[in-house]
């Protein structure tokens, strides 16, 4: 093929690599900026957020703004903490002096990922070595930290953030605190909750109530710290009875949940002895043990001793009251568990066994009990076996309700993802792909009888558990043996999964669309909103300055997600998805070459092939879906850049699928010359193929387009003369 040959040499940017979709740069060039080599992210960034390539939402990065004002940085830090995945480029760490205070606090674990990501940062060379992690922001705060212990310190609130700063410093987990001037009782029954009647035991309306998980972490105290000055336990029978009403008040609102009441008792000087007879009328009026009654002076907080001196007296007196803490909390947790256990026992008992939904909801509070305690072990267990009850739950008869699939789905996300979080905190990896081939295989496939907008908001829902798997896989510790075995936890391989899904799911939302008849959304979306339960929706009903609310039906539910497909950019989800992959995959490539392989050996050139060849797979799906959004001069450089890999390694078959592509791009974008070289190379390329190949191998699409061989080459031939002949 002499004449192919001299016309692949002509080829413009025949020897170019790209790095990316948007950007032509030359392979040399490593002083790209941020907005090149991320698209969607602005240069220089916005005070205040940044906007990532894989989301369509906004929120604050403390780091950025930290930088730009050049001021600290403060990183709070809880075991398994992957809330903030404050994702930022080396370069803009670089970029301007800041100074962040990294230092880790002592005694606690370091598998966080963002400790992580920093470190790596610190200790790397080249600032290109530190990748900027996608924040898996479609799930709540709530769900991506560790659940810590919450307590109540009532009264004397001088004394507050000191000793809440103390016992974060010292205990073991850590707890979060909140604090109330004094006892009121308005505030203290939105604190601890109020006593639930007894209900008759029947099936639930849901699976699991919305703002459970976020109520036991903000609004449900484990323990209840009453600070009182010693001036009112000694004084006067009044101040004395103001006390106690204060103290009655709290211990009514707190006892019925199990909230132990520690009273702490203050004074200006050294702790002594209370009078027995004070000691004696509190722990009665009170119903307290009195290994619950401590002393503390005001010189744990007194700023005018030096740090030493303050640290020995918090030492010595808040250290006894900060492990009462502790075990109040653990038995907190551990009686709300056995009541849990209880009632599910009960139940059982009343209706001959218990429903599955109740069976979820209870299996996954276990665990998050557990993970209050900070027992890893029962917590996992737990939560796979509130995965195994989901699996029993109806999804309606004789049909399948879409709400009622929607709603499993939803619970089986969350379960899923807490589950997947605590194996690989505790690098339990063969347990990790167990759990998520098992996910998917369990909630992957679409039930039969769904309509179709049900259909695609499913595909996105399973397009969401592949990316997810995939941030959780890249930012943990799993080694690449590991990821070796066992390719289908890949982080590329899931991401490239979650883009072909999502690819059918813009396909059914352009056939809800075409079915519509283009007209306007079915539902107005601004009239729903979320349910009690995690997964439901309803209408919102507004009746003079009432707000209510109504159940929907699977007709109008269906309504409902086809107008959400409308509000759904489909395209760039895709290209962001394929967008990670490819960096994905050159973060993985990188990773595996660390072993030294001899380039000449069999295995490395093995090696190398399989990555080249996956990296022109990912760079010609990209392409594909600028075509489709028209970005035409972006897909025409990357298809050079396909092609000039499958040219090299004589790959000819996805070499004629890219040059097809190729020459629609140029003619498209008025190259006619260049359309007419790649017509040239097509005609010489399926010459080359086997008959075989060309009828086996290649779409019926491709031969139609490849039928006259001898017009190609008319074509490009009557143009390489006129080029050389001139005007």
């Amino acid at each position: 093929m002499p004449l192919g040959q001299a016309v692949v040499a002509q080829l413009p940017g025949a020897c170019v690599r790209y790095t990316n979709g948007l950007t032509l740069l030359d392979s040399s060039r490593s002083n790209c900026n941020v907005s090149t080599c991320f698209p969607g992210i602005q240069w220089p960034f916005p005070s205040k957020s940044v906007r990532y390539p894989a989301h369509s939402g906004r929120w604050h990065c403390d780091v950025c703004a930290a930088v730009k004002k050049q001021t600290p940085i403060e990183l709070s830090h809880y075991p398994l903490c992957a809330a903030s995945y404050y994702t930022v480029s080396a370069r803009l760490l670089n970029s301007r002096p800041c100074r962040l205070n990294t230092v880790q606090p002592e005694g606690r674990e370091s598998h966080t990922w963002l400790w992580r990501a920093l470190r790596l940062h610190h200790s790397s060379k080249s600032p290109d070595q530190f990748a900027a992690a996608v924040a898996m922001n479609s799930f709540p705060a709530e769900l991506r930290t560790p659940p810590l212990p919450l307590i109540a310190f009532i009264g004397c609130p001088e004394l507050h953030k000191d000793v809440g700063t103390y016992f974060n410093q010292t205990l073991r987990p850590p707890f979060f605190s909140v604090g109330l001037a004094e006892p009121n009782e308005q505030l203290l029954v939105r604190l601890f909750g109020t006593k639930k009647q007894q209900e008759p035991f029947s099936t639930p309306d849901g699976i699991l109530k919305a703002d459970w998980f976020q109520k036991q972490r903000q609004r449900r105290a484990a323990v209840a710290v009453a600070f009182v000055p010693r001036s009112d336990v000694e004084g006067d029978p009044s101040s004395w009875m103001r006390m106690l009403s204060g103290l009655r008040t709290l211990r009514s609102t707190s006892s019925h949940k199990g909230v132990q009441l520690l009273l702490v008792v203050v004074q200006d000087r050294a702790p002594t002895e209370l009078p027995p007879d004070r000691v004696a009328g509190l722990c009665n009026n009170l119903s307290l043990d009195q290994r619950y009654l401590c002393l503390v002076s005001r010189r744990v907080v007194d700023a005018s001793l030096s740090p030493e001196e303050r640290r020995q007296y918090q030492d010595a007196e808040l250290g006894p009251l900060g492990q009462l803490v502790t075990d109040a909390a653990a038995a907190y947790y551990a009686a709300a568990a056995e009541r849990l256990r209880q009632k599910q026992l009960d139940l059982a008992a009343a209706l001959g066994s218990s429903p599955p939904e109740v069976n979820a909801a209870i299996a996954f509070k276990l665990a998050v009990l557990a993970e209050f305690r900070q027992d890893w072990l029962a917590a996992v267990s737990s939560y796979q076996a509130a995965a195994a009850a989901l699996q029993g739950v109806p999804l309606g008869r004789p049909t399948v309700s879409c709400q009622r699939h929607a709603e499993v789905t939803a619970v089986a996300e969350i379960v899923h993802f807490k589950a997947m979080m605590l194996l690989l905190h505790q690098q339990r990896y063969a347990e990790v792909v167990q759990q998520l081939r098992g996910h998917l295989a369990t909630f992957g496939p679409t039930p039969d009888g769904l309509p179709l907008a049900a259909v695609a908001a499913h595909h996105g829902w399973l397009a969401r558990q592949y990316q997810a798997a995939a941030e959780m896989v890249a930012m943990s510790r799993m080694d690449q043996a590991t990821l070796q075995a066992h390719k289908d936890v890949s982080p590329c391989y899931l991401l490239m999964s979650a883009a072909q899904i999502a690819v059918t799911r813009k396909a059914l939302a352009d056939q809800l669309h075409h079915l519509r008849g283009y007209g306007p959304p079915p539902l107005d979306v601004s009239s729903v909103r979320k349910g009690r339960y995690l997964g439901q929706v309803e209408f919102k009903k507004v009746d003079g300055t009432a707000v209510g609310h109504s159940d929907m039906t699977d007709a109008q539910f269906a309504l409902y997600l086809e107008a959400e497909e409308r509000r759904i950019n489909h395209n760039q989800q895709v290209l962001d998805l394929l967008l990670q992959a490819q960096t994905m995959h050159l973060k993985q490539t990188g990773q595996s070459a660390a072993p030294p392989i001899a380039a000449g050996t069999a295995v490395g050139r093995s090696v190398k092939a399989a990555a080249d060849r996956l990296q022109a797979r990912l760079t010609w799906l990209i392409a594909e879906q600028h075509v489709d959004t028209h970005n035409l001069t972006a897909a025409r450089k990357l298809l050079l850049q396909t092609v000039y890999t499958y040219r090299r390694d004589g790959w000819d078959a996805l070499l004629l699928q890219s040059l097809l592509l190729l020459r629609d791009v140029c003619q498209r974008l008025k190259l006619h010359q260049e359309a007419l070289l790649h017509s040239l190379e097509l005609a010489c390329v399926a010459d080359s193929l086997p008959s075989s190949a060309n009828s086996n191998s290649q779409p019926a699409a491709t031969l139609h387009e490849l039928a006259d061989h001898e017009q190609a080459i008319g074509l490009a031939a009557a143009a390489l003369a006129s080029m050389l002949t001139g005007p």
